[in-house]
């Protein structure tokens, strides 16, 4: 019987037109847990998984052992750099302690906290203000906004809130770090800006490469789940275009130099990090930090860009 010592060589294999690959895989996988090697089995079947999801997303071959492109490089980084601080700062509750104690940056760029909770049964909805948005501490998208508290269900809100909170943000197959967030927190922060529009502020994602902001995703008017958006260089200028990118004039940010100093700061010590603000009264607040992106696979980027932003990614 015969196994290999590395996943990276069960690919070198795995490359040749000689083999029926899904056949060989599977044989694989097989040898080795008879071996006693379940943990290389799931390595080489999670890495296979990664590829096919790529592929379909892509419809190109993902490059483990020379990535190019910034979705392969983020999955490269997903995959091998799994350093606990990645669940601590996507938790939006550790998160605040990491920007003041240990960056030392102001905690006033932080939004501030109306309340944290551990079941939703908990919440004092009469004494929050009218309009709020409530969150859980882990995963992507567990947000509710609330512009106006006495048009909301609480019971269906509490209920929506618990279901969160017992179960695990899988994302996307790359995703690995949010399992490791304990998911026990309910917050509740102010809303920002105009609650009468129903419309969340603007979010400035900056984008730092081997801890230089490297170029800047602007959204703005989310409704429903859809957002305009333009692509900026750290100097504003819209070099760059995405699929669907919306041409207009969109004003620079007044507080961009200020999110760009903390943005260096907050990503020196990462290969990749991207960093959200969002901008109120010329005052910024930061949203969160994200080590995967749309879970790696940001297919909108247009080919040409892709490839770009993942020469700024050194790895």
């Amino acid at each position: 019987m015969c196994v290999w010592a590395t996943a990276d060589q069960y690919y070198t294999i795995m490359t040749t037109k000689l083999f029926d690959r899904e056949w060989f895989l599977r044989k694989t996988i097989k040898l080795l847990r008879k071996a006693g090697m379940s943990e290389r089995a799931d390595d080489i079947s999670l890495r296979h998984k990664i590829s096919l999801v790529y592929k379909e997303e892509f419809h190109r071959k993902m490059h483990w052992h020379n990535p190019k492109t910034l979705s392969e490089k983020l999955i490269w980084l997903a995959y091998y750099w799994r350093d606990p601080i990645k669940a601590r700062l996507a938790d939006k509750y550790l998160m605040r302690d990491y920007v003041t104690k240990e960056k030392g940056l102001p905690a006033d760029i932080l939004v501030p906290l109306l309340g944290v909770w551990e079941k939703a049964e908990d919440i004092d909805y009469d004494a929050l203000p009218d309009s709020f948005v409530l969150k859980c501490n882990h995963g992507c998208g567990y947000n509710i906004l609330i512009p106006n508290k006495r048009l909301i269900d609480r019971e269906k809100v509490n209920k929506q809130l618990n279901t969160w909170l017992n179960e695990y943000y899988e994302g996307g197959v790359s995703e690995f770090h949010y399992m490791d967030i304990h998911r026990h927190l309910i917050l509740a922060e102010p809303w920002l800006g105009n609650p009468d529009s129903g419309i969340p502020p603007a979010d400035i994602k900056i984008h730092v490469c081997n801890g230089r902001p490297c170029w800047i995703v602007y959204c703005f008017d989310r409704v429903d789940g859809q957002a305009k958006y333009g692509t900026f260089t750290p100097e504003w200028v819209q070099a760059y275009t995405v699929k669907g990118e919306t041409k207009s004039d969109v004003p620079r940010p007044k507080a961009l130099e200020k999110m760009l100093e903390y943005a260096t700061i907050l990503g020196k010590d990462f290969p990749f990090v991207r960093v959200d603000f969002y901008e109120v009264d010329s005052v910024p607040y930061l949203g969160e930090l994200t080590f995967t992106p749309l879970g790696n696979m940001d297919t909108e980027y247009k080919d040409e860009y892709d490839r770009k932003f993942g020469d700024m990614l050194t790895l």
